[in-house]
């Protein structure tokens, strides 16, 4: 079993490791959508939407529950990963078959939907990333991520790499997703070459009937949790793609795609803070609440600029995208401030879950993906991608109220401080956004970000909202341990 020093060394690896994963991805992103136009990008984020939703019945939950059974006892690896590779097999087959089968219906429904070799290629990715994930929930549940770290970059990089060969070549949407298709082959000869090396097993496929039904068992909560979270994530754009076409999924991917970018900031913080929020609901349920208020308010801190800032620069980032995407900008303004509820939902999804209530978790993220397809069937036919904007943006802060109220029945965070948070918050990124605004018409875009940072923190500290002991505590968050997370801000 790794030491403490050396889990906490490898989930760092991986957590760089995810950064730059999904930095590269975005920009990647905005040159496919820079080269391809908004049609074919469109056709490209409609299609793997669509994989993406299918993939999770190729997986089934079965990746963690193979983490969550090998942390406790690895000398079943063998064993598992045999039956969970027999499972797959059929699984990937009717997903596979299910994905194309579902863009056939469609397209003699006479909907809109991803030319059938797109999706072909998609759903062959999906097949190979449903193994790979496999493979490194085997390296997860030995709590050894060293090699899952370096398979995330050798995967991003080599199909960053070919990507851009590809779309300043021979440009489509095809071709970008055969070099995706490539690189996630490579990852998965990598991951199989790691898993002989370093533990000696194999990919081969065992029946065991007990062993299939156990993890049938085990898996279903975690499938129907990935279910409803892939739809809620994806349907958007699969609904935009069968009523509207692949120009209204163009259009909008640009503003969703923009907002999401940035969700690696909290997806990073919670990781380093939830050890502690878990340990604390153990031993030390007073302190709960205070580690909870320390991260809502630092996602606050930075959530905030983020989409204010996007908000009054819209017209400018689309620009550099070309004319394709001038509509672009008004779904961006009404997505990157539900960037703030986003946010701010992910500290109370890890309360949830610190405190054994990952089935409030469940219900939330399930009733949350019938607001969006409900919402997006009534607005996407009569107001396009800006009704897919709309759908987003009220899904989401009703995601947080309701997180709000549940996490209020765990621990008795404080109102008030957060309230006064809030407000001195407010108050600067409201001065930043002015601020921005003016600087726009004179100076480099470049250089209004790096003023515009500057003004709002100078605001947070002159309203004493930041101190250096919230510098502190950043620049110590990945280093410390559970016990060491918290530090007492002096600006309350």
């Amino acid at each position: 079993m790794p030491s403490p020093e050396n889990i906490a060394k490898n989930t760092t690896y991986l957590t760089v490791a995810l950064v730059v994963q999904k930095i590269l991805s975005f920009f990647f992103f905005l040159f496919i959508a820079k080269t391809l136009g908004n049609g074919g990008t469109g056709e490209y984020v409609a299609a793997f939407s669509l994989s993406s939703i299918f993939g999770v019945f190729a997986d089934f939950g079965l990746g963690p529950v193979l983490i969550r059974e090998l942390a406790h006892d690895e000398s079943k690896s063998v064993i598992y990963l045999g039956n969970i590779i027999a499972i797959k097999l059929w699984l990937s087959v009717i997903a596979f078959g299910a994905l194309v089968g579902t863009v056939y219906a469609v397209r003699l429904l006479g909907g809109g939907h991803p030319p059938l070799a797109l999706i072909i290629v998609a759903g062959a990715v999906m097949i190979v990333d449903s193994f790979a994930l496999t493979g490194t929930s085997v390296f997860r549940g030995r709590q050894n991520l060293w090699f899952e770290s370096i398979v995330v970059i050798l995967n991003k990089v080599l199909i960053l790499g070919l990507g851009l060969v590809a779309l300043y070549l021979w440009p489509s949407a095809l071709n970008v997703a055969l070099t995706i298709l490539a690189g996630s082959i490579v990852s998965f000869f990598a991951l199989t070459y790691f898993l002989n090396r370093e533990l000696h097993l194999s990919w081969r496929p065992r029946l065991n009937k007990i062993v299939i039904l156990e993890l049938k068992k085990l898996a279903l909560p975690f499938a129907l949790a990935n279910i409803f979270a892939a739809v809620y994530a994806y349907s958007d754009s699969v609904l935009l793609s069968f009523l509207k076409g692949s120009q209204a999924v163009g259009i909008y991917s640009v503003a969703a795609k923009t907002m999401n970018a940035f969700q690696f900031i909290p997806m990073a913080f919670m990781a380093a803070v939830f050890p502690a929020m878990s340990y604390y609901h153990r031993h030390a349920p007073e302190r709960l609440r205070d580690i909870f208020e320390q991260s809502f308010r630092y996602l606050l801190l930075i959530s905030a600029p983020l989409a204010i800032g996007l908000f009054v620069l819209a017209d400018q980032f689309v620009a550099q995208l070309g004319a394709d995407y001038w509509p672009a900008a008004l779904a961006v303004r009404i997505l990157v401030p539900s960037l703030v509820f986003v946010f701010l939902s992910f500290p109370l999804g890890a309360l949830l879950n610190a405190a054994n209530r990952q089935h409030w978790q469940t219900a939330v993220i399930g009733l949350s993906m019938i607001i969006n397809i409900g919402l997006n069937i009534w607005l996407i036919p009569a107001l396009s991608y800006i009704g897919a904007s709309w759908s987003w943006f009220i899904t989401n802060a009703a995601v947080l109220l309701i997180g709000l109220w549940l996490a209020r029945l765990v621990v008795a965070y404080r109102i008030w401080p957060l309230v006064k948070s809030l407000g001195r918050v407010l108050v600067s990124v409201a001065v930043m956004g002015w601020a921005t605004l003016a600087m726009t018409a004179f100076m480099p875009l470049l250089l209004v970000v790096l003023l515009s940072g500057i003004i709002y923190t100078a605001g947070l500290f002159a309203l004493r909202e930041l101190s250096l002991a919230d510098v502190q505590y950043f620049w110590g968050l990945f280093h410390r341990r559970e016990a060491e997370l918290i530090t007492v801000s002096s600006s309350e």
